[in-house]
């Protein structure tokens, strides 16, 4: 990731603006998404600095799907899913888990949240805080470099794009690095926090192990009042941690292809 260059060296170009417009018009979706991304690395190359909902992104075409995704949304990126979080989450605590380059950390600690922002992967770790120091939210965001779920040492695996990185065993790809995995529960009690207002949840397939240990453990007091969940890798499961936060009062109140938002009822 090029951090030396100053922020609005890589602004996109005037030359951009045929693609801009598709954006803007709202065709960035399924196979013209991928082209507008594949002429834009091809044409402008592969870092952007963006600035998304009055939030800025140095973004890398590159190697990872979210960067794209920031570019490419005209309308919000998970419009929804922020929405139902921001409502939840005013003057509370936000834990991101799997926080990638920050979009979800970044927008709720501008708007209204103290967050904690949990991404175990190096390559990410070094955008987040970029992004989090190009917005100046260094005293509302903190960013663990742990993974959460059983505690020890696993191998991050990755095929290459940031956002497919997971600790699951049968998980292949050409990356690895050794992360520390923590449960929540103790993050929560060395970051000294009562109570959970909003958690967003993006682990490919491990959701369960980091949440089912907390519900069981942790007094309901301290569960949060919203959770945005990725469920398109449930498959990968031992526990249906959806189905018991729908059994200890949740409910769904917003899905989609990737993810589901639950709140206490």
């Amino acid at each position: 990731m090029n951090t030396a260059s100053e922020w609005g060296s890589y602004a996109p170009p005037n030359e951009s603006w045929f693609l801009r417009l598709l954006i803007s018009m709202g065709f960035a979706r399924g196979v013209i998404r991928k082209k507008i991304l594949s002429r834009w690395r091809q044409s402008f190359g592969n870092f952007v600095d963006f600035e998304n909902s009055g939030i800025k992104f140095r973004l890398n075409l590159d190697d990872n799907v979210t960067d794209g995704r920031i570019l490419t949304s005209f309308n919000r990126y998970d419009r929804t899913e922020l929405k139902h979080l921001k409502s939840s989450c005013v003057g509370g605590v936000f834990v991101d888990i799997g926080a990638n380059v920050g979009f979800y950390s970044l927008f709720l600690a501008k708007s209204v949240a103290r967050v904690i922002a949990v991404e175990p992967n190096p390559t990410a770790l070094i955008r987040l805080k970029y992004n989090v120091s190009l917005n100046d939210l260094t005293d509302k965001l903190t960013i663990l470099p742990v993974g959460i779920g059983i505690k020890g040492e696993f191998n991050l695996v990755s095929s290459g794009d940031l956002g497919s990185a997971c600790i699951r065993l049968e998980a292949s790809g050409t990356q690895t690095a050794k992360v520390s995995i923590v449960p929540l529960l103790d993050i929560l009690f060395e970051q000294k926090i009562e109570k959970l207002h909003g958690v967003k949840i993006d682990i490919e397939g491990m959701e369960d192990r980091a949440l089912m240990p907390f519900f069981k453990k942790a007094p309901s007091n301290l569960w949060p009042n919203c959770v945005v969940i990725e469920h398109c890798n449930r498959v990968h499961w031992e526990e249906d941690v959806i189905d018991f936060m729908l059994q200890s009062g949740y409910m769904i109140v917003h899905k989609n292809k990737s993810n589901l938002v639950l709140k206490r009822k």
